[in-house]
């Protein structure tokens, strides 16, 4: 899996979550270096985004710990967060 096709499936899952907690946000607003709390992602947000994220990536309940999450300035962090969990080809 490509650090694009992980990219595509965070942001599903931003936008899913977001659009679950009644903001309007569209996958096109989100870029790599999208600043999460300009895209109103709260603490609360990021733990459903960590358990989607768990799931969708096939890793174990918990691997992301919270303590981790609350540092996630940006998308991208986000995606090296998983990147470093799973080992993806770039191809």
């Amino acid at each position: 899996m490509t650090q694009e096709e992980i990219f595509e499936r965070i942001k599903e899952a931003i936008v899913g979550i977001l659009i679950r907690d009644g903001d309007k946000i569209d996958e096109d607003q989100i870029e790599k270096n999208s600043n999460l709390e300009d895209l109103n992602i709260d603490s609360f947000d990021r733990v459903e985004i960590t358990i989607a994220l768990e799931e969708e990536f096939g890793l174990d309940s918990g691997e992301i710990r919270d303590e981790e999450a609350v540092r996630w300035q940006k998308v991208e962090d986000i995606i090296q967060c998983i990147s470093e969990r799973k080992s993806f080809s770039n191809v």
